[in-house]
């Protein structure tokens, strides 16, 4: 008799804990809430360049910079316009239809760059033959898509790019965890870098993120 009962509460327990998680888990974020950890404006610098990346790779990036595949440490395929010898970079050209840098911002994180060596990538069919190549000759059908050569390293990095209001406002808490679980990793590595929102840009004005307050606000997700 004593063992059923021990195994009922046992089980009573574990019921408990997933319900009580359940609850305190964050199923939505308020708007108001976001724009009170972004109060602090920024008037966006038209020179600075972008590079997206995943969220995963927040660790390799700040320590190692941002490598050409040709220096990865795991197998790649020469998909993209970069080949294995660059690596592609946009700059923010505001509402035209042909911008990596509009295409890759809603899901993506940006490294956001400052003083780097670049070429312009040019629509020029000839320039697409030669894309596999070390040749500095770059193919893109992007307007605002520019390539750097083997390697940026990270004291070109002047800060990170991301939508944070926007997820909170189309439900993206998915997007949202992952945000989080990076600024955790940027915190553990003591990296200084602001992080700016540019989902409510307006006349070049985004918003800071203050990463203590978003963090403490979204500990339930």
């Amino acid at each position: 008799m004593s063992n059923h009962l021990g195994s009922f509460f046992l089980a009573f327990l574990i019921l408990f804990v997933i319900i009580s998680g359940e609850e305190n888990t964050m199923e939505k974020i308020d708007l108001k809430e976001i724009e009170k950890v972004e109060t602090k404006c920024i008037v966006k610098n038209l020179n600075w360049f972008y590079h997206g990346f995943d969220f995963g790779n927040i660790t390799k990036i700040m320590r190692d910079g941002i490598l050409a595949k040709k220096y990865l440490d795991f197998p790649t395929s020469d998909f993209g316009l970069n080949g294995k010898h660059y690596i592609s970079i946009s700059k923010d050209i505001i509402n035209h239809p042909c911008s990596a840098f509009q295409s890759y911002k809603s899901t993506y994180p940006l490294v956001i760059l400052d003083n780097v060596e670049t070429i312009k990538c040019k629509n020029n069919p000839l320039y697409y033959h030669l894309r596999l190549t070390s040749l500095p000759f770059r193919y893109s059908d992007w307007v605002d898509e520019y390539h750097v050569y083997s390697k940026i390293s990270p004291d070109k990095f002047i800060g990170i790019e991301c939508m944070v209001y926007d997820w909170a406002r189309d439900d993206g808490l998915f997007l949202l965890k992952r945000f989080r679980n990076m600024l955790e990793v940027m915190q553990s590595l003591d990296t200084k870098l602001p992080v700016y929102d540019f989902s409510r840009q307006k006349d070049g004005i985004v918003h800071e993120i203050d990463q203590e307050e978003f963090l403490s606000l979204t500990k339930c997700l």
